[in-house]
């Protein structure tokens, strides 16, 4: 029942703005556009029930005082729907995987980095810290190059999903470093580790992170999955062996 209604006050509201000819329908055509613009982006970027939950973690974080409540919660959910949707396939949203993933993985790295970064100038210049540093940039460069080579859809399973192709990749990062998406965001944060500060702060953080990481490539090494949907990277050896 609401929702008819909501539909039938907004076909008027629209209906009422096409040719606005006063300043109340301009307004109003004003508003119809915008929002519908706003309501479409929350769909495809974030997802209501992302924005729920992240509204929700950061109620508790000020309901508790402690802002770790807030960067616990919102910081490894990208890695279960890695694990899960890797491993049960089937009849998968794509784009709502890749939005979900894509949005709280943006929110992770940008927790991650900007609080390592934040820690990194508070500590005294020393080659420890330039080690450090330079570890997370060339991490972060490798798994940037490696998913430049795949694109979008192979990085996110899309061959496994049946989404794409399976296609043998020669461009660097492949053929020199293995699995390179994985390990070089793992030397990029154990090169966060390396800062004292950082660690000292958030012992916590990066060690989740790598454990997930390091949990989901052993996933992918020994293609543990329950058997249904699509390919494997795997197979696109097979297909240029043959």
């Amino acid at each position: 029942l609401l929702n008819v209604g909501y539909n039938m006050l907004f076909r008027a509201l629209f209906l009422a703005t096409i040719s606005p000819d006063s300043i109340v329908s301009k307004i109003g055509a004003f508003f119809v556009v915008h929002v519908t613009e706003l309501v479409n982006a929350m769909w495809l970027y974030v997802g209501p029930h992302n924005a729920l939950y992240v509204v929700a973690a950061a109620v508790c974080a000020h309901t508790f005082r402690d802002y770790r409540v807030f960067l616990a919660a919102t910081s490894y959910l990208h890695y279960f729907r890695y694990i899960g949707t890797y491993y049960y396939r089937g009849e998968v949203n794509y784009g709502n995987f890749k939005r979900d993933v894509l949005f709280y993985k943006t929110i992770a790295v940008t927790q991650l980095v900007g609080l390592y970064l934040l820690n990194f100038f508070d500590e005294p210049v020393s080659l420890p810290a330039f080690v450090s540093i330079a570890m997370m940039i060339a991490g972060y460069a490798v798994s940037a190059l490696a998913t430049k080579a795949l694109g979008m859809n192979g990085t996110y399973f899309g061959i496994e999903l049946g989404r794409c192709e399976p296609v043998w990749i020669d461009a660097f990062p492949y053929g020199y470093v293995p699995h390179p998406m994985i390990t070089g965001q793992l030397f990029a944060m154990a090169g966060m580790l390396v800062n004292t500060n950082f660690f000292a702060a958030f012992p916590w953080l990066a060690p989740i992170h790598m454990l997930m990481y390091t949990i989901h490539m052993f996933q992918e090494i020994f293609d543990v999955h329950a058997g249904v949907g699509g390919l494997t990277p795997k197979d696109g050896i097979k297909a240029k062996e043959e």
